[in-house]
Protein backbone atom coordinates (compact mmCIF):
# COMPACT_ATOMS: atom_id res chain seq x y z
CA UNK A 1 0.00 0.00 0.00
CA UNK A 2 1.43 3.42 -0.90
CA UNK A 3 2.91 5.49 1.92
CA UNK A 4 0.34 7.76 3.52
CA UNK A 5 -2.65 5.94 2.06
CA UNK A 6 -3.89 4.98 5.53
CA UNK A 7 -4.15 8.68 6.40
CA UNK A 8 -5.05 10.23 3.09
CA UNK A 9 -6.98 7.41 1.47
CA UNK A 10 -6.62 6.01 -2.02
CA UNK A 11 -8.12 8.00 -4.90
CA UNK A 12 -8.52 5.96 -8.05
CA UNK A 13 -10.59 7.64 -10.78
CA UNK A 14 -12.58 9.39 -8.04
CA UNK A 15 -13.06 13.13 -7.57
CA UNK A 16 -14.64 14.74 -4.52
CA UNK A 17 -17.44 17.09 -5.59
CA UNK A 18 -19.25 17.66 -2.29
CA UNK A 19 -19.13 16.98 1.44
CA UNK A 20 -21.96 16.66 3.93
CA UNK A 21 -22.09 16.43 7.73
CA UNK A 22 -19.55 15.89 10.50
CA UNK A 23 -19.93 12.15 11.08
CA UNK A 24 -21.19 9.09 9.28
CA UNK A 25 -22.21 5.66 10.41
CA UNK A 26 -22.49 2.47 8.37
CA UNK A 27 -25.06 2.95 5.62
CA UNK A 28 -25.60 5.43 2.78
CA UNK A 29 -28.54 4.81 0.44
CA UNK A 30 -29.67 6.44 -2.81
CA UNK A 31 -33.36 6.51 -3.74
CA UNK A 32 -35.56 8.09 -6.44
CA UNK A 33 -39.19 8.58 -5.40
CA UNK A 34 -42.34 8.41 -7.54
CA UNK A 35 -42.05 12.12 -8.40
CA UNK A 36 -38.46 11.78 -9.55
CA UNK A 37 -36.81 13.40 -6.53
CA UNK A 38 -33.31 12.02 -5.97
CA UNK A 39 -32.47 11.53 -2.30
CA UNK A 40 -29.81 10.04 -0.09
CA UNK A 41 -30.14 8.69 3.43
CA UNK A 42 -27.25 8.06 5.80
CA UNK A 43 -27.02 7.27 9.49
CA UNK A 44 -24.86 9.74 11.38
CA UNK A 45 -24.10 7.56 14.41
CA UNK A 46 -21.00 5.43 14.81
CA UNK A 47 -21.82 4.73 18.44
CA UNK A 48 -24.77 6.39 20.12
CA UNK A 49 -24.79 8.55 22.22
CA UNK A 50 -21.15 9.58 21.78
CA UNK A 51 -21.95 11.04 18.37
CA UNK A 52 -24.47 13.37 20.03
CA UNK A 53 -21.55 15.13 21.72
CA UNK A 54 -19.28 15.05 18.67
CA UNK A 55 -16.65 17.79 18.98
CA UNK A 56 -17.25 18.76 15.36
CA UNK A 57 -20.95 19.20 16.02
CA UNK A 58 -23.78 16.91 17.18
CA UNK A 59 -24.86 14.24 14.74
CA UNK A 60 -28.10 12.54 15.69
CA UNK A 61 -30.44 10.44 13.60
CA UNK A 62 -30.60 9.53 9.92
CA UNK A 63 -29.88 12.46 7.61
CA UNK A 64 -32.11 12.98 4.56
CA UNK A 65 -30.52 14.75 1.60
CA UNK A 66 -31.95 16.26 -1.57
CA UNK A 67 -29.41 15.11 -4.18
CA UNK A 68 -30.91 16.82 -7.24
CA UNK A 69 -27.58 18.64 -7.52
CA UNK A 70 -24.92 16.17 -6.32
CA UNK A 71 -22.37 18.98 -6.02
CA UNK A 72 -24.64 20.80 -3.57
CA UNK A 73 -26.53 18.29 -1.38
CA UNK A 74 -29.20 19.85 0.80
CA UNK A 75 -30.27 18.26 4.08
CA UNK A 76 -34.06 18.41 4.06
CA UNK A 77 -34.91 16.30 7.09
CA UNK A 78 -33.53 14.26 9.99
CA UNK A 79 -35.18 11.06 11.19
CA UNK A 80 -34.95 10.95 14.98
CA UNK A 81 -37.02 8.03 16.16
CA UNK A 82 -34.89 5.99 18.60
CA UNK A 83 -33.98 3.22 16.10
CA UNK A 84 -32.80 5.90 13.67
CA UNK A 85 -30.56 7.43 16.33
CA UNK A 86 -28.90 4.11 17.18
CA UNK A 87 -29.38 1.84 14.14
CA UNK A 88 -25.81 0.54 13.94
CA UNK A 89 -25.79 -1.33 10.56
CA UNK A 90 -29.54 -1.84 10.21
CA UNK A 91 -30.76 1.12 8.11
CA UNK A 92 -32.38 -0.49 5.08
CA UNK A 93 -34.50 0.68 2.16
CA UNK A 94 -36.89 -1.29 0.00
CA UNK A 95 -36.77 0.18 -3.51
CA UNK A 96 -40.11 -1.22 -4.67
CA UNK A 97 -42.21 0.33 -1.90
CA UNK A 98 -39.92 3.11 -0.73
CA UNK A 99 -39.93 1.89 2.85
CA UNK A 100 -37.01 2.92 5.05
CA UNK A 101 -36.57 0.87 8.22
CA UNK A 102 -34.11 0.34 11.06
CA UNK A 103 -33.89 -1.59 14.33
CA UNK A 104 -32.02 -0.60 17.48
CA UNK A 105 -28.41 -1.72 17.39
CA UNK A 106 -24.91 -1.27 18.79
CA UNK A 107 -21.66 -3.28 18.39
CA UNK A 108 -23.39 -6.15 20.21
CA UNK A 109 -27.20 -5.95 20.19
CA UNK A 110 -30.10 -3.96 21.60
CA UNK A 111 -33.84 -4.61 22.19
CA UNK A 112 -35.65 -4.89 18.86
CA UNK A 113 -37.42 -1.54 18.57
CA UNK A 114 -38.18 -0.98 14.87
CA UNK A 115 -39.04 2.23 13.00
CA UNK A 116 -40.50 2.30 9.49
CA UNK A 117 -40.78 5.40 7.29
CA UNK A 118 -42.48 5.79 3.91
CA UNK A 119 -40.38 7.74 1.40
CA UNK A 120 -42.10 6.82 -1.88
CA UNK A 121 -44.22 10.00 -2.23
CA UNK A 122 -41.55 12.55 -1.28
CA UNK A 123 -38.20 11.12 -0.27
CA UNK A 124 -37.08 14.54 0.92
CA UNK A 125 -39.50 14.20 3.84
CA UNK A 126 -40.16 10.54 4.74
CA UNK A 127 -43.36 9.94 6.69
CA UNK A 128 -43.20 7.90 9.90
CA UNK A 129 -45.46 4.86 9.71
CA UNK A 130 -44.61 3.17 13.02
CA UNK A 131 -42.16 2.62 15.85
CA UNK A 132 -42.78 -0.53 17.84
CA UNK A 133 -41.03 -3.24 19.84
CA UNK A 134 -41.74 -6.05 17.36
CA UNK A 135 -38.34 -7.76 17.02
CA UNK A 136 -36.43 -9.58 19.73
CA UNK A 137 -33.06 -7.89 19.20
CA UNK A 138 -31.28 -5.75 16.61
CA UNK A 139 -27.93 -4.91 15.01
CA UNK A 140 -28.26 -5.54 11.25
CA UNK A 141 -31.17 -6.25 8.90
CA UNK A 142 -32.51 -7.55 5.60
CA UNK A 143 -35.47 -6.62 3.37
CA UNK A 144 -37.35 -8.89 0.97
CA UNK A 145 -37.39 -7.36 -2.53
CA UNK A 146 -41.20 -7.16 -2.52
CA UNK A 147 -41.00 -4.94 0.57
CA UNK A 148 -43.34 -7.07 2.66
CA UNK A 149 -40.82 -8.66 5.05
CA UNK A 150 -38.19 -6.93 7.17
CA UNK A 151 -35.63 -9.13 8.94
CA UNK A 152 -33.95 -7.90 12.16
CA UNK A 153 -30.73 -9.69 13.13
CA UNK A 154 -29.03 -9.60 16.52
CA UNK A 155 -25.45 -10.61 15.58
CA UNK A 156 -24.21 -11.08 19.17
CA UNK A 157 -27.08 -13.43 19.99
CA UNK A 158 -28.71 -16.27 18.00
CA UNK A 159 -31.76 -14.32 16.90
CA UNK A 160 -33.43 -13.38 13.61
CA UNK A 161 -36.94 -11.92 13.58
CA UNK A 162 -38.98 -11.81 10.37
CA UNK A 163 -41.53 -8.99 10.45
CA UNK A 164 -44.58 -8.71 8.23
CA UNK A 165 -44.52 -5.07 7.10
CA UNK A 166 -47.14 -5.38 4.35
CA UNK A 167 -48.96 -2.82 6.47
CA UNK A 168 -46.04 -0.71 7.75
CA UNK A 169 -48.32 1.01 10.24
CA UNK A 170 -48.89 -2.33 11.99
CA UNK A 171 -45.78 -4.54 11.65
CA UNK A 172 -45.75 -7.85 13.47
CA UNK A 173 -43.41 -10.80 13.92
CA UNK A 174 -44.21 -13.90 11.86
CA UNK A 175 -41.06 -15.96 12.53
CA UNK A 176 -38.29 -16.03 15.10
CA UNK A 177 -35.18 -18.07 14.46
CA UNK A 178 -32.41 -18.97 16.90
CA UNK A 179 -29.74 -18.34 14.27
CA UNK A 180 -26.65 -16.15 14.49
CA UNK A 181 -26.65 -13.61 11.72
CA UNK A 182 -24.77 -10.45 10.90
CA UNK A 183 -26.03 -8.99 7.63
CA UNK A 184 -28.38 -10.89 5.35
CA UNK A 185 -29.83 -10.46 1.87
CA UNK A 186 -32.92 -11.99 0.34
CA UNK A 187 -33.30 -13.50 -3.13
CA UNK A 188 -35.54 -11.80 -5.71
CA UNK A 189 -38.35 -14.30 -5.09
CA UNK A 190 -38.00 -14.06 -1.30
CA UNK A 191 -37.40 -17.80 -0.93
CA UNK A 192 -33.73 -17.67 0.05
CA UNK A 193 -31.83 -15.78 2.74
CA UNK A 194 -28.06 -15.46 2.38
CA UNK A 195 -26.79 -14.97 5.91
CA UNK A 196 -23.31 -13.94 7.12
CA UNK A 197 -22.59 -15.74 10.41
CA UNK A 198 -19.93 -13.80 12.37
CA UNK A 199 -19.61 -16.34 15.17
CA UNK A 200 -19.05 -19.48 13.12
CA UNK A 201 -17.17 -17.69 10.35
CA UNK A 202 -19.34 -18.93 7.52
CA UNK A 203 -22.21 -18.15 5.17
CA UNK A 204 -25.60 -19.76 5.67
CA UNK A 205 -28.17 -20.30 2.92
CA UNK A 206 -31.63 -20.44 4.46
CA UNK A 207 -34.87 -21.56 2.83
CA UNK A 208 -37.35 -18.78 3.66
CA UNK A 209 -40.11 -19.88 1.27
CA UNK A 210 -42.63 -20.58 4.04
CA UNK A 211 -42.08 -17.10 5.48
CA UNK A 212 -42.41 -15.55 2.04
CA UNK A 213 -45.62 -17.50 1.35
CA UNK A 214 -47.03 -16.59 4.79
CA UNK A 215 -47.60 -20.20 5.75
CA UNK A 216 -49.10 -20.68 9.23
CA UNK A 217 -46.30 -21.23 11.77
CA UNK A 218 -43.61 -20.93 9.08
CA UNK A 219 -40.28 -22.69 9.39
CA UNK A 220 -36.93 -21.79 7.83
CA UNK A 221 -34.70 -24.68 6.71
CA UNK A 222 -30.92 -24.62 6.50
CA UNK A 223 -29.80 -25.54 2.99
CA UNK A 224 -26.03 -25.26 3.34
CA UNK A 225 -23.14 -23.56 5.12
CA UNK A 226 -19.91 -22.48 3.49
CA UNK A 227 -16.66 -21.38 5.05
CA UNK A 228 -13.17 -20.47 3.90
CA UNK A 229 -9.67 -20.59 5.34
CA UNK A 230 -9.26 -16.85 5.97
CA UNK A 231 -12.68 -16.11 7.48
CA UNK A 232 -12.65 -13.18 9.89
CA UNK A 233 -16.04 -11.59 10.67
CA UNK A 234 -18.55 -12.31 7.87
CA UNK A 235 -20.47 -9.08 7.27
CA UNK A 236 -23.03 -9.72 4.54
CA UNK A 237 -23.88 -11.97 1.60
CA UNK A 238 -25.53 -10.65 -1.56
CA UNK A 239 -26.99 -12.72 -4.42
CA UNK A 240 -26.51 -11.53 -7.99
CA UNK A 241 -26.78 -12.86 -11.53
CA UNK A 242 -24.16 -12.62 -14.27
CA UNK A 243 -25.09 -13.74 -17.81
CA UNK A 244 -28.10 -15.57 -16.35
CA UNK A 245 -26.05 -17.53 -13.83
CA UNK A 246 -26.71 -17.08 -10.07
CA UNK A 247 -23.85 -16.22 -7.71
CA UNK A 248 -23.46 -15.01 -4.13
CA UNK A 249 -20.99 -12.33 -3.05
CA UNK A 250 -19.85 -12.65 0.58
CA UNK A 251 -17.57 -10.16 2.31
CA UNK A 252 -15.94 -10.02 5.75
CA UNK A 253 -14.84 -7.13 7.95
CA UNK A 254 -11.78 -6.55 10.10
CA UNK A 255 -9.52 -9.46 11.03
CA UNK A 256 -10.14 -12.70 12.91
CA UNK A 257 -8.40 -11.12 15.93
CA UNK A 258 -10.60 -8.01 16.14
CA UNK A 259 -13.10 -9.38 18.66
CA UNK A 260 -11.31 -12.58 19.62
CA UNK A 261 -7.92 -12.08 21.35
CA UNK A 262 -6.82 -15.53 20.16
CA UNK A 263 -7.96 -14.90 16.60
CA UNK A 264 -5.48 -14.78 13.74
CA UNK A 265 -4.80 -11.12 12.96
CA UNK A 266 -3.40 -12.13 9.58
CA UNK A 267 -6.82 -13.52 8.59
CA UNK A 268 -8.03 -10.27 7.06
CA UNK A 269 -11.62 -9.77 5.99
CA UNK A 270 -12.08 -9.79 2.23
CA UNK A 271 -14.67 -10.80 -0.38
CA UNK A 272 -15.39 -13.98 -2.31
CA UNK A 273 -17.90 -15.14 -4.92
CA UNK A 274 -19.73 -18.48 -4.74
CA UNK A 275 -21.51 -20.32 -7.53
CA UNK A 276 -25.07 -20.49 -6.20
CA UNK A 277 -25.92 -23.57 -8.28
CA UNK A 278 -23.08 -25.50 -6.69
CA UNK A 279 -24.28 -24.86 -3.14
CA UNK A 280 -28.08 -24.93 -3.49
CA UNK A 281 -29.51 -28.24 -4.77
CA UNK A 282 -32.96 -26.75 -5.35
CA UNK A 283 -31.61 -24.12 -7.76
CA UNK A 284 -29.98 -26.89 -9.84
CA UNK A 285 -33.33 -28.45 -10.71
Amino acid sequence: MPAGSGTNGLWCNVELIAHQGTSGGFKAIRYVDQEGHVCAFYDTALLFPTNAINAAGPSVGVAVLDMSDPAHPVQTDTLTQVPMMTPHESVNLNLKRGLLAAVNGNPATEPGLVSIYDAHADCRHPVLDSTSLVARFGHESGFSPDGNTFYATATALPSITALDVSNPKAPHAIWEGNIRAHGMSISDDGNRAYVADPSNGDMLILDTSQIQARKPNPQAREISRLTWASASIPQNAIPFTEHGHPYVLEFDEYTAGTVNPTGNRDAVGAARIFDALAVDPVLRR
